[in-house]
């Protein structure tokens, strides 16, 4: 009985680490995709203002 409590904390355990990991990689990809967006409008910017003058 002993081991099955064990075994099934430490399968909710693992699960719960890979939701974070899971959780922390989709924030960085988001925050990656909003800086090359930021950094595309900037570049975007900088083209039409040399382009205008």
């Amino acid at each position: 009985m002993m081991m099955t409590i064990i075994i099934i904390i430490i399968i909710i355990i693992i699960i719960i680490i890979i939701i974070i990991i899971i959780i922390i990689i989709i924030i960085i990809i988001i925050i990656i995709i909003i800086i090359i967006i930021i950094i595309i409008i900037i570049i975007i910017i900088i083209i039409i203002t040399v382009i205008c003058f």
